[in-house]
């Protein structure tokens, strides 16, 4: 119950409002918030499920890439077309297996020039001797030679 006093009079103006009514309109509004709240809530939790989902296979799938070179020649991912964090992973990923397979053969061929100088080494190292000792071999077998006749 409420009033207000008119102006320029001595009247009183009354209102009388039922309790039920306003409280039944104040559990309508709570009852559609509460509702529309649930609505929200509800929405929040499948984008963040299927966002979360999203990123748990993509990581997973650059997780198994992983582990499979570990054990084999490193082997790049094949497209990348993704911008966010997983695709700069992955683009980093790549220019790491590039450069290590790339240090690698040039380990090769640097272990095989490696070969081929110690190769030529030791043949520059036998040579000088093979012919010292083919020298005097000749100079024993001429020394016989003339001895016998």
């Amino acid at each position: 119950m409420g009033y207000r006093e008119i102006d320029h009079t001595d009247w009183r103006l009354v209102s009388v409002i039922p309790v039920s009514s306003v409280f039944s309109e104040g559990r309508q509004v709570l009852v559609s918030t509460a509702e529309l709240y649930l609505v929200f809530v509800f929405l929040a939790c499948a984008t963040a499920l299927f966002l979360s989902g999203s990123l748990a296979k993509r990581l997973s799938l650059v997780v198994e890439k992983i582990n499979q070179n570990r054990e084999k020649s490193l082997v790049p991912f094949e497209d990348n077309s993704d911008k966010d964090e997983i695709g700069q992973l992955v683009t980093n990923y790549n220019a790491m297996v590039e450069r290590i397979n790339q240090l690698m053969e040039e380990q090769t061929e640097t272990a095989e020039k490696l070969k081929v100088s110690e190769v030529k080494a030791l043949q520059a190292q036998i040579n000088p001797h093979f012919l010292y000792n083919m020298r005097s071999e000749e100079r024993r077998v001429g020394k016989e030679c003339r001895s016998r006749w």
